[in-house]
């Protein structure tokens, strides 16, 4: 499906797995707290889930790939 000629709007959800997320409500550190988020994200009718593993904050310390396949 291509979103950008979707006539309606497309709602994003955003959970973070990493433990230094610029943004603390994002984060989701147990595999509880990730199916709690994921669920709600679901039936809030988002469209694109967005899972990131990696913070994009400034100054933030890179992180070895195994380790974002791991939190993901």
């Amino acid at each position: 499906m291509n979103y950008l000629l979707s006539k309606r709007p497309v709602l994003m959800g955003i959970m973070n797995v990493n433990p230094d997320s610029f943004f603390p409500p994002s984060r989701a550190q147990s595999e509880a707290e990730m199916q709690a988020r994921m669920e709600d994200l679901l039936e809030r009718n988002c469209t694109i889930l967005d899972i990131g593993a990696v913070s994009t904050r400034p100054g933030a310390p890179d992180v070895p790939l195994e380790e974002e396949w791991r939190r993901l």
